[in-house]
């Protein structure tokens, strides 16, 4: 079977998965200790953090954002209520639509909770110069960007 000159434009880096794997592996063994105080963990804080920059989205739209099913978001929004974190609203203009927001106390931990894994960041990452830093971490988003 002969391969046409596209499927060549393609090459794989050897080890990526496992590279991969070594540097997540890196990063969570001290970011699970930062995040310990959160209900759902390293999901609790995507939502906080996603709910500390956009106080006014829904359900729906913040389960797209993070990626997760809309009912999974639901019960983990509840733990967070539960907890103190978050608080659900009726949204103006349709009061039976309710949609979450941080209380004080969540947005704190949401601040502390993202220094203190910057810090962790910066710890995984030192070994890259900064403009390997820089660059690094926008191939990353790239690459965690939907596909369009």
């Amino acid at each position: 079977m002969q391969q046409s000159s596209t499927s060549l434009s393609f090459v794989p880096i050897a080890g990526l998965g496992s590279s991969l794997r070594i540097v997540l592996q890196r990063y969570l063994a001290e970011a699970d200790e930062m995040v310990r105080e959160v209900p759902c963990g390293h999901h609790g804080y995507e939502i906080l953090r996603a709910l500390a920059d956009d106080d006014h989205c829904t359900l729906s739209d913040l389960a797209r954002r993070i990626a997760v099913h809309p009912a999974v978001l639901s019960h983990r929004i509840d733990r967070l209520e539960s907890a103190g974190l978050v608080r659900r609203e009726s949204r103006p203009g349709d009061r039976r639509a309710r949609r979450p927001a941080l209380t004080g106390q969540g947005r704190a931990v949401a601040e502390r909770v993202e220094l203190d894994l910057r810090m962790v960041e910066a710890t995984v990452l030192a070994p890259l110069s900064a403009a390997g830093r820089v660059s690094f971490l926008a191939s990353l988003q790239d690459l965690s960007d939907p596909p369009q």
